[in-house]
């Protein structure tokens, strides 16, 4: 007996054959097989599945569109709707498509992180909190990995919004995820939680994340040994050289050496609840770290005489992040900043392909690539530099320890650890944050740190 079109065009559909699945979808949709019913829907979601995959984003949310037009009490079709608007970055209708979903299924806890999530994109901070709580304590059969995420994502929004209390200890639901128990470390010592007396113990102290999260709270870490502890502080190999300036003279291992023998061990971003940081407590004290003086003179060679003050520009960090869509500029971006009357330094050591023609057609703008070798090679250039202009990177956390003056670039839908709506950084003292008031909208920022780096020339 012959299939139905919609079954024909599922099963086409799961198996990859995806121009067959349009045709039989198509089929389904044709006037012949009568007024529409659940299988016109069915066959709508499909093809707005299909256009979506192909990054027709525009023909994917007017199917969805006609899918909850035909069935508008399906949560299940808002809430796919709220997903291609959002991928479409039309976070406000997104928004609402992903309220529509969770008013008709309270306990859709898909729809609740996502609706949190363009409420951060549209910098209601507060809201997206209460929608990732919401989608935390949602049906108890969840699987226990999305509840940690969800209860993750609480945390985050608590750090933005500056309550610490509770964003130090739901950050340690990031342990219960697949991708932070990867991080996890082969030691048999007890976790060290902020109680335990160090007097004479060894505290193993490994990174977790990126290279600007080492940069950044490596500063905890004098806060060990002044407690007595001897410190073994595992890192990434491109900050050793870097981190042997760090007080406290800890003992530096190479990320994912086997663990060395100790009495406790501590995740580097558990160590600001270990010690109870509220924002008023940061340990801010800067610089923590220093440059080589060999590398700041052969830096000084490099650069030769200085005739103007020198910018030094990060535009773009690790392209692997999830958010690099967002805190990542084009070089291109910053042309109202490049004719400035200044000397210019790149302190990326890579460009991106997209970016190469711009810097060639841009000799104002030094860039020394793989002369950057290590972070302190970095350090030693930022000591030659006026100002810094970096967007979220590890270049930025760099100037930050170093206490360089530092013009910092966020997207609205910015990293917990700047906080929300201040012009200020409470971590680097140093700083001056710029932040955009629409999603996307890069030029106001850029126009706003061009007049405050010209207003220091």
């Amino acid at each position: 007996m012959p299939s139905s079109p919609l079954t024909a065009a599922l099963a086409a559909h799961e198996a990859g054959d995806l121009a067959a699945a349009r045709a039989r979808y198509l089929e389904v949709l044709a006037p012949e097989q009568g007024p529409p019913g659940p299988a016109t829907v069915i066959a709508l979601i499909g093809l707005a599945d299909l256009a979506g995959r192909e990054k027709d984003l525009s023909q994917a949310v007017d199917l969805l569109r006609l899918a909850v037009d035909l069935q508008p009490g399906d949560p299940r079709g808002w809430q796919l709707l709220g997903d291609a608007l959002s991928t479409a970055r039309q976070n406000a209708a997104a928004r609402d498509a992903y309220h529509r979903a969770v008013t008709l299924d309270p306990d859709l806890a898909h729809a609740w992180r996502s609706r949190g999530v363009t409420e951060w994109r549209l910098g209601r901070f507060a809201a997206a909190r209460d929608d990732f709580r919401r989608a935390a304590t949602g049906r108890p059969e969840r699987p226990e990995e999305d509840r940690a995420k969800d209860w993750h994502n609480v945390a985050c929004a608590s750090l933005l919004l500056g309550d610490f209390a509770e964003g130090w200890d739901l950050s340690e639901w990031r342990w219960q995820t697949t991708l932070h128990a990867s991080q996890r470390r082969a030691t048999t010592a007890p976790r060290w939680t902020g109680r335990e007396p160090l007097e004479g113990k060894t505290v193993f102290v490994h990174t977790e994340q990126g290279l600007g999260d080492t940069l950044q709270f490596c500063r905890y870490v004098p806060l060990l040994a002044a407690r007595g502890a001897r410190v073994v502080l595992e890192a990434q190999v491109p900050l050793l050289p870097l981190l042997q300036t760090l007080p406290g003279g800890a003992e530096l291992r190479p990320e994912w050496a086997p663990p060395p023998a100790c009495d406790y061990h501590c995740p580097l971003l558990s160590l600001p609840g270990c010690f109870g940081t509220r924002v008023d407590t940061i340990p801010a004290e800067v610089p923590y770290l220093a440059a080589d003086p060999d590398r700041v003179a052969l830096w000084a060679r490099r650069l030769g005489e200085k005739r103007r003050p020198r910018i030094g520009l990060a535009w773009s960090g690790n392209p692997e992040h999830p958010n690099d869509a967002r805190r990542s500029l084009p070089l291109a971006a910053l042309a109202p900043l490049l004719a400035l009357d200044a000397e210019f330094v790149s302190l990326q050591p890579e460009v991106r392909p997209a970016d190469e023609a711009t810097l060639a057609a841009c000799p104002r703008l030094r860039h020394f690539g793989a002369g950057l070798r290590d972070f302190s090679d970095t350090a030693a250039l930022c000591q030659h530099l006026d100002r810094i202009v970096s967007v979220d990177t590890s270049a930025a956390h760099l100037a930050g320890a170093l206490a360089r003056p530092t013009h910092l670039l966020l997207p609205l839908a910015g990293d917990w650890r700047w906080l929300a709506g201040r012009p200020d950084c409470p971590w680097y003292p140093t700083f001056t944050v710029h932040r955009q008031s629409t999603d996307w909208d890069w030029e106001p920022v850029i126009a706003e740190a061009c007049a405050a780096v010209a207003a220091t020339l």
